[in-house]
């Protein structure tokens, strides 16, 4: 998934409110910097999903080049995802 700085930044505060209103998590060092964090970490799924999309689409080259013409991409391009996906313990 593609998130925008501005989503990103919008989703950093709908979770430090979600989080202030429980009173289970003091945030000691401050909201700005809880929010950099929250960014921060939407940075690295990310591109961690990159990462997966990009070997989906090398699995997919192989497959490709081993059956040209059996199956269609639209379709297998999720399949594969989801199934490297749960390999590898990475949550979409």
């Amino acid at each position: 998934m593609k998130l925008s700085p501005n989503q990103m930044n919008k989703i950093a505060a709908e979770v430090l409110k979600e989080v202030s209103a429980t009173d289970k998590l003091d945030v000691h060092f401050g909201t700005d910097k809880f929010k950099s964090v929250i960014i921060n970490v939407l940075k690295q799924n990310m591109e961690a999903e990159k990462v997966l999309d990009q070997s989906v689409n090398d699995m997919m080259e192989t497959l490709e080049k081993q059956n040209p013409g059996g199956f269609e991409h639209y379709k297998m391009f999720p399949l594969l995802k989801k199934k490297l996906a749960e390999q590898q313990g990475f949550v979409l």
